[in-house]
């Protein structure tokens, strides 16, 4: 646990770092295309139910992080995000309101909401990833989702990819 946090906190501090240098730039035409373009794909593959499609998105070493733990690799995040999909995870809705670019690294963030088939919601909240290419293709490599806490009363949402564990 202590691990994860010490992780969790030097991501955060990337984050910021990264974003403080893109606010400098006054933003990026080119790395909005770069994060509403995976975006897009995030959402298609999760509306369509396939696991596999999901985990490509993702470098080779891509980590989900999420609430209370850290998904490492395609094969994982395939599992988890196919735990969601086994709950009842239909769709992802992802906004983009801040996109930025350094280098062979992007970065992104937003908002997101997860939902099941009948409407239920698995996670609203915000998100921030980084992004970088692998065999000349922009992936996710660094995912961050955290909900908003349920109200009072409902089940707990997980986060962007609503997987089970």
């Amino acid at each position: 646990m202590k691990q994860s946090r010490i992780t969790l906190s030097v991501l955060v501090t990337t984050l910021t770092l990264l974003l403080g240098f893109g606010l400098a730039q006054g933003g990026d035409a080119e790395a909005l295309e770069i994060v509403n373009g995976i975006t897009q794909q995030f959402e298609d593959t999760v509306s369509q139910q396939d696991a596999a499609a999901f985990a490509q998105l993702y470098t080779e070493n891509g980590t989900d992080l999420t609430e209370g733990s850290a998904v490492v690799g395609r094969e994982a995040i395939q599992q988890y995000v196919q735990g969601g999909f086994d709950a009842g995870l239909a769709e992802v809705s992802v906004e983009v309101t801040e996109a930025g670019l350094m280098g062979d690294t992007a970065y992104g963030a937003g908002t997101f909401i997860s939902t099941g088939a009948e409407g239920e919601v698995f996670g609203d909240g915000n998100w921030t990833g980084i992004y970088k290419q692998e065999a000349g293709e922009w992936k996710i490599h660094r995912l961050m989702g955290v909900s908003k806490p349920a109200p009072e009363g409902t089940a707990s949402g997980g986060a962007m990819s609503g997987g089970g564990n």
